[in-house]
């Protein structure tokens, strides 16, 4: 289960529980949809340690709190970015592109999310026609040049067949 997922079943168990995401994404992305599944707060790992019990406070108080760099982060991408090429993406089609961006094969994704093989390809394939890629290795370009992956653009790791089970 995603992290977005146990929000929003904390919200259907306890409509008043207030949420504090700390997390190591800070890609706009992330934070719009944990606020959307009823996070209360944001904060990425890298905040200063003054930040995060900041956060812990105000949220603890009833308060909205997202970190400072990520609040202005988030709020120039809603303004230049009208229509997020990733923006319609479910949370289960985020975390199969965030763990190809990080070298997963589609054999790993499946044990890792607890799917079958067979569900992770019907997903990528959906990806592909979401996103207008012809392969999985387009996947793992977007996911890298969007920061869904922690990857950096032109990191080199041994390479793996992300397509076939045997990997």
């Amino acid at each position: 289960m995603s992290g977005l997922e146990v929000i929003g079943r904390l919200k259907i168990e306890e409509p008043k529980v207030r949420i504090l995401v700390i997390s190591m994404h800070d890609n706009p992305i992330y934070v719009t949809r944990a606020l959307q599944a009823g996070a209360t707060g944001y904060v990425s790992k890298n905040a200063p340690p003054d930040q995060i019990l900041e956060a812990i406070k105000r949220v603890g108080d009833g308060h909205a709190y997202i970190e400072h760099a990520i609040a202005q982060e988030l709020a120039l991408w809603s303004v230049r970015t009208p229509s997020h090429p990733l923006k319609d993406l479910s949370p289960r089609d985020l975390e199969i592109l965030h763990l190809l961006g990080e070298g997963f094969s589609l054999l790993q994704i499946a044990a890792a999310i607890s799917v079958s093989y067979k569900t992770v390809a019907n997903h990528c394939s959906q990806l592909k026609a979401k996103l207008g890629a012809t392969r999985t290795a387009d996947l793992i370009r977007i996911a890298i040049s969007y920061g869904i992956s922690n990857r950096e653009a032109g990191a080199t790791e041994p390479s793996r067949d992300l397509d076939s089970p045997q990997s």
